[in-house]
């Protein structure tokens, strides 16, 4: 990953400056990556990427970038001094893969699933919710499955802040803690409120069929498995 001076974490051990312990796995072979890539290294690279979404609906480039950019944002993210934005992968109809979609930027970020919340009722449940995966560490979570109009105060916060202070149930105590996790979210035609529009980067995918859930010709048929089998672990 990086700094926020734009310096690469590169040698194993503890880095004093993003207090990052890097372990160097034994099987981990970077020989192939080039110390000043060129524009063709750079094309080839995000050619291969964009090879693991090519059974999704993703209909313009823009959603393709922000595709990258959610995959890429919890790498770099203690290079980031501030806050990031929340991505939206948002569907035309259910069954066009949307939760698989948004999964595949944990499976390669973070080498597994991704922490799920469902939408609280309300701010206060939200709240509670992100301070409980917070204090698990979690660095990124997802709200799958949006279904009512979404943005208040407490995902603003998320979002926005550098430091998130919460009261601890049950006790007279409070949660206080840096803001670093990432969050994402899915949803069909997903509505928002409030700030929304200004903090969430939007991933559109727009299937035509008329049952896409009973879509079965896939080029990567186990998408999961795909990423993990060929991710270095």
């Amino acid at each position: 990953t990086i700094r926020p001076d734009g310096t690469l974490i590169s040698e194993p051990g503890y880095d004093p400056v993003t207090k990052i312990l890097f372990l160097k796995r034994p099987n981990e072979d970077w020989s192939g990556i080039p110390e000043q890539p060129t524009k063709d290294h750079v094309k080839a690279a995000v050619d291969a990427f964009l090879e693991l979404y090519q059974d999704f609906p993703v209909l313009a480039k823009c959603d393709k970038a922000a595709i990258m950019d959610a995959v890429i944002t919890p790498v770099i993210r203690p290079g980031i001094d501030g806050s990031v934005p929340m991505f939206l992968v948002n569907a035309n109809v259910a069954g066009t893969g949307k939760t698989l979609a948004a999964h595949t930027f944990s499976f390669i970020a973070d080498g597994t699933d991704f922490p799920t919340m469902s939408q609280g009722s309300s701010a206060e449940e939200d709240e509670k919710r992100i301070t409980s995966l917070l204090i698990q560490c979690c660095r990124m979570v997802l709200i799958d499955n949006i279904a009512s109009v979404f943005g208040n105060s407490t995902i603003d916060a998320a979002i926005t802040s550098r430091v998130w202070e919460s009261r601890l149930l049950g006790v007279n105590e409070t949660f206080k803690a840096p803001m670093r996790m990432c969050l994402y979210g899915t949803g069909n035609n997903i509505q928002i409120k409030g700030d929304m529009g200004r903090r969430a980067i939007w991933i559109r995918m727009e299937c035509s069929d008329e049952d896409p859930e009973d879509r079965h010709q896939f080029k990567i048929p186990d998408l999961r498995k795909h990423i993990l089998d060929n991710r270095v672990t």
